[in-house]
């Protein structure tokens, strides 16, 4: 009877033994199995190499190497130029646009450079305030005509002086008086009642 649990004992140990081993097995990481396989694959592709033999000679290496030279010291030549640009206004600027400059290389390399917008050169008029109007300061540009003016004082009014009169009223008629500004002249009437 014992000797029969003993070998149960050690059937169901060497069962799970086996299920402990094929689980670690499935459950390793794909990469430790490459990691694994490697040595043995390059080796293969080593002696593959080796045993292979040139099918015919390196073609002519000499040419090779001059055309890459000369390939590398063409780009080096590209590279290495040095422009030499000369300058042509192509857009004149003026007070309401800008204008351009244009460099242009020998070799065809160009590129443009902005000048900045001119100022407006501006005619300065002054207007003195009169009894009616106001004073300002008007500005305006000698080169495109544009213009705009400044408010600088108001109307002053006008300064009448006292009635005169110039006809003189009757029982059947009224009469007429009349003021003047000492400034603009301007004249101010009125009717007289008559007498």
């Amino acid at each position: 009877m014992r000797s029969d649990m003993v070998t149960i004992f050690l059937i169901v140990l060497v069962v799970v033994l086996s299920i402990c081993l094929c689980t670690l097995a499935l459950w390793q990481p794909p990469i430790a199995i490459q990691e694994m396989l490697r040595p043995t694959t390059i080796a293969t592709a080593e002696a593959t190499t080796d045993s292979v033999a040139p099918s015919e000679p390196t073609a002519n290496p000499t040419v090779s190497t001059s055309s890459t030279e000369t390939s590398a010291e063409a780009s080096t030549e590209t590279t290495t130029h040095e422009h030499e640009y000369t300058f042509k206004v192509t857009k004149t600027p003026t007070c309401t646009s800008s204008g351009l400059r244009t460099y242009t290389c020998p070799c065809g390399a160009s590129y443009q450079e902005t000048i900045e917008q001119l100022a407006h050169a501006y005619a300065i008029t002054v207007q003195e305030p009169t009894c009616t109007s106001n004073g300002r300061t008007s500005y305006t540009c000698k080169n495109c005509g544009y213009s705009y003016s400044e408010f600088t004082q108001a109307a002053v009014g006008h300064s009448y002086g006292p009635w005169i009169t110039i006809q003189a009223p009757t029982e059947t008629a009224l009469g007429i008086a009349e003021r003047t500004c000492s400034r603009c002249g301007d004249k101010d009437t009125t009717t007289l009642p008559k007498s």
